[in-house]
């Protein structure tokens, strides 16, 4: 491989119209997807254009660089990186380019997303069936090069099964049309010159009608009905007949070919209608596996669309994330659940295939219950549950990993019985234990044993299950692969699944598609070992690095790290969303990603040394852009907080790095609050002036908060009750930005018969914890820990007003108080004062007469932290329920100020775009005479500064409501 630096990259970049990236930090980005391996590119091309492709074929011909193709990266088995250049074609090739309802078909750019496309047939009664778990992020590019399935496979088949043709771009540059075509027009093109289309064709005639070819496909191809084969080339597929004529189709080659034969350019895919409108998803729990396994059989006989399957640890990792109430849908006491899915044209037909299959479990099977579901937001959430499943996994506190060694087997559901059986046998024999997780209803099974790569005894057991699981597959006559490829992982052992002859066909193929080598070079044709390129790399024993923070649920910092599958929920492409991550949705760079900022810090952190290494500059810019609004937290199923490692990392930077002034003075603005609220006019004056914002670092257009004249603890006069019904935490911004808001929450709760005692602490330590002064943040907790838990009442409510101060006390004290166990307790009674008033209406109607009804319409915009820790929905259910309003609210996540974020002059114009990602637009475009209502301070003034609107906390509505 030629030497990066003896590249000449300009030459490249001067000759394409998208971008050319060969930073490290870029790469860096890039040298992972979602599987276990590691490998950094030489270069990222983001093309604009087919002519870009072309221009990069050319330069990686001339350089003797490798070509990986790439959209989502959301691979499984590390096609998606590799060592030469890699081509993202999603950042800017996602067009769709036509729609044709009547013939049902759309061609597509391949970096359009799948749940935005489907978004755009739903106007068409259309949809592109293969759906899969990564729907809201994966790329139709992507799903061509692995032949993706989906939750519906079973009805709806896989990508190969709607390919209708394919622009193609071959090892020269050469663009070719790929689609079915006859006898007589395969022929032709045979006949023609000697070009590479004239020779693949000559090549795959040649193949197709070799003596042996049926016989060896009948023996060593994967029994043709099953239905996910992803393994090797789609030889089998090629050549059918179709109205009595034989055809040949090499768009079921290219479906699966991981991106090693070429790259399409656009593709027309076949459109299917919508599922049918009746349907139910029944969930079924089982005693043990076996019984699932067989009553998976009986079920496909009433004809379902789907039939999924999760064991234990599935629903056990699942239920510690705390999102679901998973009661409600699944017997948590089961060993094993099957969610099965019917769809009727009427609901007479969908209510007697749901009765037979009642009758049909009942009768055969004693199940440990059996739940029906029909409204969209239970269906909803359960597929969403099994989404979930698999990235919950890598939340466990353990070394060992889930890890994607065999886990994407498939064989006939007629079969599964005795391979489950035999495949339990080989892994006992091994000492290891499985999780269990399937697209049961089409033989699909993501068994996934736990496993330490780093521990040599685990590392070698990694590599002997995987043949001898291959084996098993083969005895079974199954696929190696399902649906998510061989890539890196598998490709090793297809010799032991097929024959010489079609392993030397297979070689024929890509030799004569790809003659150089130049794409995706060592996938699906690889004699490398599966344990070269691991990114679990470190040698025992595993260097400890010292933190501030308690990470309770890993073992190392390394593992917390490593809970980032690269899965890249945080990359979601469907157009409607904007939470996790705000800045990549604003910006449309990795780097900006939670995936992104995780692989960099894996990069920097993950070192034999036992000392942080602060010395990388660009993990501090990438970090230090992280608005730490805690949405990964909450949205990604192996809830990495990106926010927490940010603070840990600053914390060890600033210990051989003296912080700026500006980051000092956000720190310690509480304190510097103490005498800057004594003085607030002159202070306003002060922190206002353009003298003052340049030599801070202050953006000059920002709107810095003025001092309040007074503050709220002089407002609130200073109670004698003899006992008090709540405690109101007057937090820090409260007391001397929004002292009339505190004073009007207080007013509010004593109107509706509450007594109320004033607690004033003199911070939360929330500035210090976002600016990465985590030893003052400890000292701040176990302050307040302290005096919370010695208060006289300690079974009262402990109310909040400012979301991200009591989110500190619930959140981030439980990881830095030194006594978490006793402190633990009091959390249960820290909460907002929404909550409170909730309650209080909900069980005493008499005080909704207190409140004069509003029948307006209220805008209301939620603050990050409260997503992440108390949720949104008791603030609009109160907005409800007390005024009678009609509340909406955008699917946006944080408003892109983020504290002191949007202020600062670099991140000024971030924090904007964040907000016109999604926010800003729904604002602005509100019905007249909207009220618009925020919780946090920081989100109240960015959204007015932006959008010229009046924006109240949802208690100061409440308090104007009040009769008087």
């Amino acid at each position: 491989m030629t030497k990066k630096n003896m590249i000449h990259w300009n030459k490249l970049n001067a000759s394409i119209d998208g971008d050319l990236l060969i930073d490290d930090t870029t790469r860096t980005m890039y040298a992972t997807d979602a599987s276990l391996y590691y490998m950094n590119p030489s270069a990222i091309v983001f093309p604009k254009n087919r002519d870009d492709i072309v221009q990069t074929i050319h330069f990686a011909n001339e350089h003797n660089l490798s070509i990986t193709a790439r959209t989502a990266g959301t691979s499984l088995a590390g096609q998606a990186i590799g060592h030469g250049i890699i081509v993202d074609m999603s950042k800017y090739m996602n067009q769709i380019i036509q729609i044709h309802p009547q013939e049902r078909w759309v061609d597509v750019e391949p970096g359009v997303n799948l749940s935005y496309l489907n978004s755009v047939l739903k106007e068409h009664d259309l949809q592109f069936g293969p759906e899969t778990s990564t729907s809201n992020r994966c790329c139709i590019g992507g799903m061509v090069g692995n032949n993706s399935c989906g939750l519906h496979s079973l009805i709806m088949g896989s990508v190969r099964d709607h390919l209708i043709k394919a622009e193609w771009l071959l090892y020269n540059g050469e663009t070719i049309l790929l689609e079915e075509l006859t006898q007589e027009q395969v022929k032709t093109k045979t006949e023609g010159d000697q070009s590479i289309e004239s020779n693949i064709y000559k090549k795959i005639d040649q193949i197709v009608d070799s003596p042996n070819f049926a016989f060896e496909i009948q023996h060593h191809f994967p029994a043709p009905e099953l239905k996910r084969r992803n393994m090797g080339y789609a030889m089998d597929q090629i050549s059918y007949l179709k109205d009595g004529q034989k055809k040949i189709n090499l768009c079921k080659v290219i479906a699966g070919s991981e991106g090693t034969l070429g790259i399409g350019t656009s593709f027309r895919l076949n459109l299917v209608p919508l599922y049918p409108p009746y349907n139910e998803v029944i969930t079924i729990g089982f005693d043990g596996l076996e019984q699932a396994l067989h009553a998976n059989i009986d079920i496909l006989t009433i004809e379902p669309i789907a039939i999924e399957l999760m064991d234990h640890h599935i629903i056990k990792a699942v239920s510690k994330l705390n999102r679901y109430d998973l009661k409600i849908y699944f017997d948590d006491q089961a060993q094993a659940v099957l969610i099965v899915e019917i769809a009727e044209k009427s609901q007479g037909q969908l209510d007697l295939k749901v009765d037979a299959l009642h009758k049909l479990i009942r009768s055969k099977y004693n199940p440990t219950s059996i739940s029906r579901f029909n409204t969209r937001s239970d269906i909803s959430t359960i597929w969403q549950i099994r989404k979930d499943g698999l990235g919950v996994l890598a939340n466990l506190k353990s070394k060992k990993r889930s890890v994607t060694v065999i886990e994407d087997t498939a064989v006939l559901p007629s079969v599964l019985p005795h391979y489950i059986k035999e495949f339990n046998d080989i892994l006992d024999q091994n000492g290891l234990e499985c999780v269990h997780y399937a697209h049961i209803a089409t033989g699909e099974l993501h068994l996934r044993p736990m496993l330490d790569l780093e521990a040599p005894s685990d590392l070698e057991k990694f590599k002997i299950l995987s043949k001898e699981i291959a084996l098993l597959v083969k005895k079974y006559r199954g696929s190696l692969s399902g649906e998510h490829g061989d890539g890196r992982l598998r490709s090793p052992f297809l010799k032991l699944m097929y024959s010489d002859q079609i392993l030397d066909w297979f070689n024929q193929i890509k030799h004569t598609f790809d003659p150089n080598n130049i794409f995706n070079p060592n996938v699906i044709l690889n004699n490398n070992l599966i344990t070269d390129h691991l990114k679990y790399d470190l040698q025992p024993p595993i260097p400890e690095l010292n933190t501030i923070y308690r990470f309770n649920n890993s073992v190392h910092l390394h593992d917390e790290i490593d809970k980032c599958t690269g899965s890249g929920i945080c990359i979601r492409k469907d157009h409607n969303y904007s939470g996790m991550c705000p800045t990549y949705h604003a910006t449309n760079d990795e780097a900006f990603s939670t995936r992104g900022r995780a692989n960099l810090l894996r990069k920097v952190i993950r070192t034999e040394s036992n000392e942080w290494d602060t010395t990388n500059p660009d993990l501090k810019r990438v970090l230090e852009e992280c608005l730490g609004c805690k949405a990964c937290k909450l949205e990604c199923p192996s809830s990495v907080d990106i926010a927490k490692l940010k603070s840990e990392y600053l914390t060890h930077y600033y210990n051989s790095h003296t912080p700026s002034l500006r980051t000092l003075m956000v720190a310690y603005l509480p304190l510097l609050s103490q005498w800057g609220g004594k003085m607030p006019r002159l202070t306003n004056l002060i922190i206002k002036a353009d003298i003052f914002k340049r030599l801070v670092g202050i953006a000059k257009d920002s709107n810095v908060p003025a001092y309040s004249y007074r503050t709220t603890r002089s407002l609130i006069p200073r109670g004698h009750e003899d006992s008090y019904d709540v405690y109101l935490y007057i937090d820090e911004f409260t007391n001397y930005f929004d002292s009339a808001i505190g004073y009007k929450t207080f007013l509010l709760l004593q109107h509706l018969d509450i007594k109320v005692y004033p607690l004033f602490l003199k911070q939360s330590g929330r500035t210090y914890i976002s600016k990465g002064l985590l030893n003052q943040a400890k000292r701040v907790a176990n302050t307040n820990a302290k005096m919370i838990c010695n208060l006289p009442s300690t079974d009262i409510p402990i109310l909040g007003i400012e979301p991200s101060c009591i989110a500190a006390m619930v959140d981030e004290y439980m990881d830095l108080v030194d006594q978490p166990c006793d402190y633990q307790k009091q959390t249960q009674r820290l909460m907002l004062v929404d909550k409170f008033i909730l309650e209080q209406l909900k069980n005493n109607p008499a005080l909704k007469q207190k409140i004069r009804s509003k029948h307006e319409h209220i805008f209301y915009h939620g603050h990050c932290h409260q997503k992440a820790s108390f949720g949104i929905n008791d603030t609009i259910k109160m907005l409800q329920v007390a005024t009678h309003a009609e509340v909406s609210t955008s699917n946006s996540g944080c408003c892109g100020m983020a504290g002191s974020f949007g202020y600062e002059k670099e991140h000024y114009q971030l924090a904007v775009d964040v907000g016109e990602k999604a926010l800003f637009p729904a604002i602005r475009s509100q019905q007249k005479n909207t009220v618009f209502v925020a919780s946090g301070t920081s989100c109240r003034h960015h959204i007015c500064k932006q959008t010229s609107k009046v924006v109240l906390h949802p208690l100061e509505y409440l308090y104007s409501a009040l009769i008087l």
